[in-house]
């Protein structure tokens, strides 16, 4: 008699949150001609106890295009990671794109995912995704606010 056993994934019906893998400590608000590779090594320092080198090195870019023209997404699966967690970059004069695109880019989110979960952050960049498609201007608007802690309350209104 043969037997088997079927081992059962966790359930992934939970609602994907993007604020909710923020912090107000990621969320960094740049009021100059910063370049966005130093907006990008900048976010990379924000996450706490690891180091930035390899978060660089762990990161792709999502093409701007696929989210909004005026933002950049970067992801990436990391190692020791239990839940993913999200770096904002806001821009408002904007800043150069990561690619020869003329337009000026005002958001720059990085996400970091652990690294055996592939829905977890295909899930998050679809949120992403999302909630910039269905709030036209939402890289605008928060580009022109003044603390971290009103840009996640933007971004938890938006959600």
């Amino acid at each position: 008699m043969l037997t088997a056993t079927i081992e059962i994934a966790p359930s992934r019906s939970a609602p994907v949150v993007l604020s909710e893998a923020l912090t107000p400590e990621r969320i960094l608000i740049f009021f100059g001609p910063e370049s966005s590779l130093e907006i990008i090594e900048l976010l990379s320092r924000t996450f706490e106890s690891m180091d930035w080198l390899h978060v660089l090195n762990a990161v792709r870019v999502q093409p701007a295009n696929l989210i909004c023209p005026t933002v950049s997404v970067l992801h990436g699966r990391v190692p020791g990671l239990h839940e993913t967690k999200a770096a904002l970059a806001v821009s408002r004069l904007g800043t150069d794109g990561l690619t020869d695109s003329q337009t000026r880019i005002n958001t720059i989110l990085m996400l970091l995912s652990p690294l055996g979960d592939r829905f977890s952050e295909r899930a998050y960049l679809r949120k992403v995704f999302r909630l910039f498609a269905a709030n036209k201007g939402l890289d605008i608007r928060i580009s022109q606010l003044l603390s971290s802690e009103r840009v996640l309350d933007a971004i938890r209104a938006a959600e």
